[in-house]
């Protein structure tokens, strides 16, 4: 989970900063970025390729660079190493340059299906508003734009923080009050229950905590953008299918 831990490290670090201080700092970073990639234009034999996945700032800056290097170089990018990056830009996925074009492919497509296949078992049927809770102390969650985000809206739910503007957004107990979530989801290695999970009993007048809608989830498959994701997104399609029913709305 190194990808979300240097994220989570990432926005620690800019949590006192405000939006226009924040605008400043990602302006001069996609400026110094644009800078190397117009550099790189002048050699034209030189190939490149992302291999950022588990040392990025965030998703989002991570995607931005690679749609840089996309337009900027052209066919001197390679590609990514990170799976849904490279179908979502339409790049290739550099597991397949070793001899193994075929059986990705094969894997890519599978997984697809699977995740429009879960889409569409959630799609018409009642929203359920989602926590999805990374830390403990101090809390984190996920924001809008987040490929976790859009899971869960594939799931069927809403995500209570969708509107924060930051990717991995830190809150304190009172906004997760004020957000009345209908299911609170924690990500954790090996979906090991923590302790600051059960910590929401103290207020019961949260929906998800009156409803019994504590949940657990993978944190090592959902909090890594790669071929697991989709499993993740199983689990997190179960946990919003079981709150959805425990609404007194039938699921079907």
């Amino acid at each position: 989970a190194l990808a979300i831990i240097n994220e989570l490290r990432s926005r620690t670090a800019m949590k006192d900063m405000g939006p226009f201080a924040l605008d400043v700092l990602y302006a001069r970073a996609k400026a110094k970025m644009w800078s190397k990639v117009e550099q790189l234009k002048a050699h034209p034999d030189l190939r490149i390729s992302d291999f950022g996945t588990r040392r990025r700032h965030s998703f989002l800056w991570q995607r931005w660079c690679v749609e840089a290097l996309k337009e900027g170089i052209g066919k001197s990018f390679s590609g990514t190493s990170n799976v849904l990056l490279a179908m979502d830009t339409d790049l290739e996925a550099l597991g397949t340059l070793a001899g193994t074009r075929d059986v990705a492919a094969a894997a890519a497509a599978a997984m697809r299906r699977r995740a429009a296949a879960l889409a569409l078992a959630a799609a018409g049927r009642p929203v359920v508003r989602v926590f999805y809770q990374v830390a403990g102390t101090p809390i984190f969650t996920i924001g809008g734009g987040h490929l976790i985000d859009q899971a869960i809206r594939d799931c069927g739910g809403a995500n209570v923080f969708a509107d924060t503007g930051i990717p991995a957004p830190q809150v304190d107990v009172e906004a997760v009050l004020a957000r009345r979530p209908d299911a609170i989801v924690a990500a954790t290695s090996r979906a090991e229950r923590p302790e600051w999970l059960d910590a929401w009993r103290k207020w019961p007048q949260i929906p998800a905590v009156g409803r019994g809608n504590l949940f657990v989830v993978d944190a090592d498959r959902l909090n890594r953008a790669g071929p697991r994701f989709v499993d993740g997104m199983a689990e997190l399609c179960e946990a919003i299918d079981t709150a959805r029913g425990r609404q007194g709305v039938s699921s079907r």
